[in-house]
């Protein structure tokens, strides 16, 4: 059996001040994105359910079920650079606003994944003499992915 994998060299990664008119493809698809220059990692996206347990008395087996749903957060690396990225002007403004993004993932194959965000802070990174200086943010997920599949 072949497996299919791609690299993450070629993705993308946008933001936009705006929330679409649909929570679809269609409302995000309408919103004009800003690119982000320089990231340089994505980090995961998706959701995660709590444990909810509860253990009876009578036979001491624990119960389990799917309890509330976190959609994530996104721990995105960036390169500090000398001039204005304007996607991380974005992240900036709406950390300063405590507004929501919209973010607009696209992957090498052209799939794209939708879905907005709270930006909690643009940080300086600083590493050892042979690292790049940068820029952190986490993005905490706070709607649904939206996923459309790559063109044929």
């Amino acid at each position: 059996m072949d497996s299919q994998f791609q690299a993450v060299v070629g993705s993308e990664i946008a933001v936009s001040a705006a929330a679409p008119a649909t929570h679809d493809a269609s409302g995000f698809g309408a919103l004009t994105f800003t690119d982000i220059d320089t990231v340089g990692q994505l980090g995961e996206i998706g959701p995660t359910d709590g444990l909810v347990t509860f253990t009876p008395v009578n036979d001491g087996i624990t119960q389990k079920a799917q309890g509330n749903r976190n959609y994530g957060s996104q721990a995105l690396q960036m390169a500090y650079t000398t001039t204005t990225d304007p996607g991380v002007a974005i992240l900036e403004t709406a950390h300063a606003a405590r507004a929501s993004v919209s973010v607009k993932e696209t992957l090498p194959d052209g799939a794209i994944r939708y879905y907005q965000a709270k930006c909690m802070g643009v940080r300086e990174v600083r590493g050892a003499a042979e690292t790049v200086l940068g820029l952190a943010t986490t993005l905490e997920i706070t709607t649904s992915i939206v996923k459309v599949d790559a063109p044929s």
